[in-house]
């Protein structure tokens, strides 16, 4: 009967024989001295064995009984898992592709199986090397003796995703509540919002969004006539009033930029971190279009100051290469629709994309690299 084990990637079948006391040839694990060639399981056998609970560590995970299969059924239903087994009630895993298997053992132990080295090869046993540097086959008894925040750490660790999902989301998510407490008569801690991403935005009121208005973004010109100045650092302090409403926290391309790491991070989440990292050139193609628009932005401002004048406020280029085919609207300005906002929003959510796909997969490979450190030598590496 298929047994799926786990959502997205395949299912994995029980190898159980038609007789459960039918015996095979096939040597299991013992508790004998690690490094014994001879007592190595077989990898070109299936055997059935008592079903120990196992669930991956993610959040798509489900309680399976999971059976030691062959290899040959191994590699045409999922190419990437390895080999585990139980023993007297303890786990005995290989090594998988991308997530780390928890198995709780009798009396509710909870007890940590981690990655142990490449899989045999079809009709040899298992590399002693593997049992040695990964311990007792049995299981992993030092997990016990570690402290209650060390479990906490090493938890943190391997689900760093989905804390960066959470702890990233209210980050990328705050600056909408300002508008919404200025709305609500909640002005300090609005403000407060305002002031803490001033620190990463320049918040110009014409390149931000605004909520509870007549209009979710305004030129220069509208914003002018309640808000009278031109200096960058007097213009980004205006944040709105009960007519136009109040501004977002983060100015259009911010907002696209930090949101599109966001959810490239849920994605990579979901699809088990199983991804390769970007690679470089893919991510500078991704990052200069953003690079040239926030450059040509920058040089117009040196040259013609903030305001509604200069080669990127009407874009005659533009104009000149379309032959003025588009609506006067889309070439002039800041509005929403226009040609300057569709840059900043394309160029910020190209950006955040590339830097997501490319720092990710290092990101999960370097933590990847100190849990098994911590599993090789669990009392600290050795001194030399």
């Amino acid at each position: 009967m298929a047994h799926p084990l786990f959502w997205g990637v395949g299912r994995l079948r029980r190898a159980t024989p038609q007789n459960p006391q039918e015996k095979t040839n096939c040597v299991t694990p013992t508790s004998k001295a690690v490094g014994n060639e001879k007592n190595a399981p077989t990898a070109s056998c299936a055997v059935t064995i008592p079903p120990c609970p196992i669930r991956f560590g993610s959040l798509a995970s489900r309680w399976k009984n999971l059976t030691l299969i062959s290899p040959q059924e191994k590699t045409h239903v999922t190419p990437h898992l390895r080999i585990a087994w139980c023993e007297n009630g303890g786990i005995v895993p290989l090594r998988y592709h991308n997530s780390i298997l928890r198995a709780r053992r009798p009396m509710d132990t909870w007890r940590e199986v981690f990655e142990m080295g490449s899989p045999p090869a079809h009709g040899t046993r298992v590399n002693p090397e593997v049992q040695a540097r990964s311990g007792d086959w049995r299981g992993w008894p030092q997990e016990a003796q570690r402290s209650l925040s060390e479990r906490i750490r090493r938890w943190l660790l391997r689900e760093w995703i989905w804390v960066f999902i959470v702890g990233y989301g209210l980050f990328v998510g705050l600056p909408w509540l300002a508008p919404v407490l200025m709305h609500l008569g909640w002005e300090i801690p609005a403000r407060w919002l305002y002031d803490l991403y001033s620190l990463f935005c320049h918040q110009l009121p014409q390149r931000s969004l605004f909520l509870f208005g007549l209009k979710p973004m305004y030129s220069l010109s509208e914003i002018r006539q309640v808000w009278p100045y031109e200096d960058p650092l007097q213009l980004r302090a205006f944040i709105g009033n009960p007519t136009f409403g109040y501004k977002v926290a983060w100015s259009d391309r911010m907002i696209s930029m930090y949101t599109s790491l966001w959810a490239v991070a849920f994605l990579y989440g979901l699809s088990g971190r199983r991804w390769r990292p970007l690679p470089l050139g893919v991510f500078f193609l991704l990052a200069l279009p953003m690079a040239l628009d926030g450059t040509a932005h920058f040089i117009n401002d040196l040259l013609y100051g903030i305001g509604e004048r200069g080669f990127r406020y009407d874009n005659a280029w533009l104009v000149m290469l379309t032959g003025g085919r588009l609506p006067s609207w889309f070439y002039v300005g800041d509005a929403l629709g226009s040609f300057n906002s569709w840059m900043r929003w394309s160029t910020g959510g190209l950006f955040g994309a590339g830097l997501g796909g490319l720092a990710l997969p290092y990101m999960e490979a370097a933590i990847r690299a100190v849990l098994e450190e911590q599993d090789r030598y669990p009392s600290g590496p050795p001194v030399r």
